[in-house]
């Protein structure tokens, strides 16, 4: 069994991904771009949760975070060769705690879980390859956005996640944001 990964960050690394989140909403504002899987884009707390997450993954793997694609991400692997899911532990509905993946996501890439446990602390969870959590069995249509919700006792742990996808590098274009550490 694997031991738990927890990540806290510190107040400046806090400071300096959630404006990129906020940059990222403000961004999608004014490009009108429409929102993916119901996610509100006037609301910039998922941005900011997002960009957490992926800042956490990217401390874990010691890997530099691409924080500001520039444009977005559609599809580009969000830290290493993994995208990222961030939840947060303090949601009223523990079904949205679980990885929650969608038709578009690539089926032979890593998708990982990570969890805002408090505002600083984050816990890397697990994973799954999008096709194997594509499974009818994780179908779920309680909420206003019907996804694959696949639950944390189903995911992989991270000691499984083969190297390849924890040491890449950034995607093409990306914008390295600075570690304060």
């Amino acid at each position: 069994m694997d031991i738990p990964v927890y990540i806290t960050l510190t107040s400046e690394e806090m400071e300096e991904v959630t404006s990129v989140g906020i940059s990222r909403n403000n961004r999608a504002l004014s490009d009108g771009r429409i929102p993916m899987h119901g996610v509100e884009v006037k609301d910039e707390r998922a941005h900011i949760t997002g960009a957490l997450g992926e800042y956490a993954l990217a401390n874990h793997f010691g890997l530099p975070w691409m924080g500001d694609l520039g444009h977005p991400d559609r599809g580009i692997p969000d830290v290493g060769g993994c995208h990222v899911r961030t939840v947060v532990h303090r949601l009223y509905d523990r079904m949205l705690r679980g990885l929650l993946l969608h038709e578009e996501d690539a089926d032979d890439e890593p998708f990982v879980l990570v969890m805002q446990v408090d505002p600083s602390r984050f816990r890397i969870v697990g994973w799954r390859y999008a096709h194997e959590g594509k499974h009818p069995y994780y179908w779920w249509t309680k909420t206003d956005r019907p996804c694959y919700r696949v639950p944390q006792e189903d995911l992989r742990p991270m000691s499984d996640l083969p190297d390849r996808f924890s040491r890449l590098g950034p995607a093409p274009g990306a914008v390295e944001v600075s570690r304060s550490r």
